[in-house]
C-alpha cells in the first residue's frame, strides 16, 4: 500500500512538469482578460459617470430657468395678489367710512328728531298752560263781576229782611199801642180815624208792593246779568278751549309731519348707503375682475414656460440616457464581456 501511494505521487509530479508549459501560458492569458475586463469596467464607469454628469448638468441647468421662471411667477402672481389687496383694502376702508358716516348722519338726526319731539312736548304744555291761565282769567272776572252782583242781590234781601223785621216790629208796636188805647179810650174810636186808618195802611201797603216788585225786578235783572256773565265766561272758555284744541291739532299735525319727515330722511339715508354699498362691492368684483383678466394671461404664459422647460428637461435627460446606453451597447465590449463571462465566468 505504501509503495502504491508513493507511486501515485510520483506520476502527479511528472504530470505537472509536462504541463507546466501551459499552465504557465493560461495564467498569462488570464491575468492579461483580467485586465481587459478591468479596462472595459473602467470604461463603463466612465461613461456612466460622464452622461451621469450631462444629465445633472442638464437637469440643473433646466432646473435652474424653471427656478428662475417659477420665481418671476410667483412675484408676479405676489404682485397680483397685492393690487387685489389693495383694491378690497380700499374698498372696505369706503364701505368702513361710508357706514361711519351713515352712523354719524343717523345720529343727528335722531337727535334732531328727539330735539324736536322735546320742543314739540314743550310747545304742548306752554298751550296749556296759556290755556288754563286764560280760562282762570276768565274765570276770575266772571266770578267777580257774578260776586258783585250777588252782592247787590243780597243787599237787597237784606234791606228788605230788615225793613220786614222794622216794620213787624211797628205793627207789633202799633198793636200793642191799639190795645193801650183801646183798653183807655173803651170804645170811644171815631168813623173817621178809623177811615184814615185803613186809608193810611192801604197806601203803606201799595207803596210796599210796589217796592217789593221794583226790588223782585231788580233782582231779576241782576239774576239775569249773573246768567249771562255766566254764558259770556262758558262761551269765552269754549273758545279758548277750541283754540287750544285747534293749536294743539297744528302742533300735532306739524309733529306728525316732522316725524314722517324724519323717518323719510332716515330710509332714504339707509337706501342711499345700500346703493352706494352694492356700487362699491360691485366695482371692487369689477376691479378684481379685471386685474385677473390682464394677469391671467401672462400667468399662463408663466406656467406654459415652466411645463415647457419640464418637458425639453425630460427630452434632455432621456437623450442622454439613450446616448450613454448606446455607448455602453459597443460591440467589441458587449463581446468580450459575453466571452469572458461565458468562458471564464468573469
Amino acid at each position: 500500500a505504501a509503495t502504491g501511494a508513493a507511486g501515485g505521487i510520483k506520476a502527479f509530479g511528472m504530470a505537472i512538469k509536462t504541463a507546466l508549459p501551459e499552465i504557465l501560458v493560461i495564467s498569462a492569458a488570464l491575468a492579461a482578460m483580467a485586465a481587459i475586463a478591468k479596462a472595459v469596467n473602467d470604461s463603463e464607469k466612465a461613461i456612466s459617470e460622464k452622461y451621469d454628469n450631462l444629465i445633472k448638468k442638464s437637469n440643473e441647468g433646466y432646473q435652474k430657468q424653471i427656478d428662475g421662471t417659477a420665481a418671476e411667477l410667483e412675484a408676479y402672481q405676489n404682485a397680483t395678489d397685492e393690487k387685489i389687496s389693495a383694491v378690497e383694502s380700499a374698498t372696505e376702508a369706503e364701505i368702513k367710512s361710508l357706514s361711519t358716516k351713515h352712523k354719524a348722519l343717523k345720529n343727528a338726526i335722531s337727535d334732531e328728531k328727539k330735539a324736536y319731539e322735546k320742543a314739540h312736548k314743550e310747545r304742548l304744555s306752554q298751550l296749556e298752560k296759556e290755556k288754563n291761565a286764560q280760562l282762570e282769567v276768565v274765570k276770575a272776572a266772571t266770578e267777580r263781576a257774578t260776586g258783585e252782583l250777588q252782592a247787590q242781590i243780597d243787599a237787597i234781601d237784606a234791606q228788605t229782611a230788615a225793613e220786614d223785621k222794622a216794620k213787624e216790629e211797628l205793627e207789633n208796636s202799633e198793636k200793642l199801642a191799639q190795645l193801650k188805647t183801646a183798653i183807655l179810650d173803651a170804645k170811644t174810636i171815631t168813623e173817621r180815624e178809623t177811615a184814615q186808618k185803613e186809608y193810611a195802611s192801604f197806601v203803606e201797603e201799595l207803596e210796599e208792593k210796589q217796592t217789593r216788585a221794583l226790588r223782585e225786578q231788580k233782582k231779576q235783572q241782576l239774576q239775569d246779568e249773573i246768567s249771562k256773565l255766566k254764558e259770556s265766561g262758558e262761551a269765552q272758555q269754549n273758545k279758548i278751549n277750541e283754540e287750544y284744541e285747534a293749536a294743539k291739532a297744528l302742533e300735532e299735525g306739524k309733529n306728525t309731519a316732522a316725524s314722517e319727515g324724519f323717518e323719510t330722511r332716515l330710509s332714504a339715508l339707509d337706501d342711499y348707503v345700500e346703493r352706494e354699498t352694492e356700487r362699491l362691492e360691485a366695482l371692487r368684483e369689477s376691479n378684481v375682475a379685471r386685474i385677473h383678466s390682464e394677469t391671467d394671461e401672462t400667468i399662463a404664459e408663466y406656467e406654459r414656460r415652466i411645463e415647457e422647460l419640464e418637458r425639453l428637461q425630460k427630452e434632455a435627460e432621456e437623450k442622454l440616457e439613450r446616448e450613454k446606453n448606446e455607448k455602453l451597447k459597443n460591440p467589441i465590449i458587449n463581446q468580450f464581456k459575453s466571452k469572458t463571462e461565458d468562458e471564464y465566468g468573469f
